[in-house]
């Protein structure tokens, strides 16, 4: 067991991402918090920046407040649909090469989005669905990240 003190504070956000990277695969959980708390309190203006790498290396944002809308046909507000996350681990899945997952099957989108069978919703780890269509096609989407005045 190798025991010694890991000096952060001159790293790039990048290799830090990097080592947190390593470290989840050779499973040092204390190493891989100790990584996260500095990327959090340290360089979250790089994660900020950074958030489309983040996720493509992660693979996964885990979030316990996550949640997904419909506002269904726009018109008629009684039609629009909110569902928060009961499985964080799971709220939030981005890769480049496709659009965003929500849940493991809850809001799912592959380009390109106005092709009927690339979007699909199923309950799973969120609390209901947004829309009754398992299979349906989006003109657009948006992902907002809600963050707290100071």
């Amino acid at each position: 067991m190798y025991r010694g003190k890991i000096e952060l504070g001159g790293q790039d956000g990048q290799n830090l991402l990097n080592l947190l990277t390593a470290g989840d695969e050779l499973m040092l959980d204390e190493f891989c918090n100790y990584i996260q708390n500095f990327l959090i309190h340290q360089k979250f203006e790089w994660l900020e920046d950074n958030l489309v790498e983040v996720l493509r290396i992660t693979g996964s944002c885990s979030c316990y407040k996550s949640f997904i809308f419909s506002l269904g046909d726009g018109k008629n507000l009684q039609e629009v649909k909110l569902s928060r996350v009961r499985d964080s681990a799971t709220s939030m899945y981005g890769h480049t090469s496709y659009g965003p997952h929500f849940g493991t099957a809850d809001l799912r989108m592959y380009s390109p989005f106005n092709n009927k069978e690339n979007c699909s919703c199923q309950q799973a780890s969120y609390f209901r669905t947004v829309t009754e269509h398992v299979r349906f096609a989006a003109e657009e989407y948006e992902v907002f990240q809600v963050v707290p005045k100071q």
